[in-house]
């Protein structure tokens, strides 16, 4: 398999790992590399900052690609 890191079975996703939804605050999404979205559960803390009323504009990094 091309690109597949050694050691590594397979790249089956685990479902939900990269989504947090709390119906009274909102829903987060991330993608990327899932060990990384798992081990920060950054999605479940920008709901629990949402739930603090931090300003989303703090919440969400510029683009690495922006210009």
């Amino acid at each position: 398999m091309a690109f597949k890191m050694h050691g590594r079975v397979g790249d089956s996703p685990i479902i939900g790992a990269g989504l947090f939804v709390d119906n009274k605050v909102g829903a987060a999404t991330s993608s990327g590399v899932g060990e990384e979205v798992i081990r920060i559960c950054g999605t479940h803390t920008i709901i629990e900052l949402m739930r603090l009323a931090i300003p989303q504009k703090r919440l969400a990094p510029r683009p690495s690609n922006a210009s």
